[in-house]
């Protein structure tokens, strides 16, 4: 016997643009509907804030964004960016060194 679909099996995800954002409450606007959703603790882990006008997509069902698919305008934290920066240097001194050669 076949058993029935539940909510935990049905994919749920949707892709949108952020419209608003109050306080941690997105507001994801799609074609037909707007939804109110929160940000996954993954962003904060990786230092990212998802900004209005970035196209996302998100869990329809439980209301979370889950990845940031395209954004415009991206601003990181500093310490981000100076991580970032240093890689980027010794990636350069790395290049120069394998050239001695």
């Amino acid at each position: 016997m076949q058993s029935l679909p539940t909510i935990s099996n049905i994919q749920t995800f949707r892709q949108s643009q952020i419209t608003r954002i109050i306080s941690n409450l997105y507001t994801v606007t799609n074609s037909d509907k707007t939804y109110d959703c929160r940000a996954r603790g993954k962003f904060r882990n990786d230092k990212l804030t998802p900004t209005v006008g970035d196209i996302v997509e998100f869990d329809e069902v439980n209301k979370y964004i889950l990845e940031i698919l395209h954004t415009e305008y991206r601003t990181y934290s500093k310490g981000r960016q100076k991580r970032e920066e240093m890689e980027r240097l010794k990636q350069q001194d790395y290049q120069k060194y394998l050239q001695q050669f």
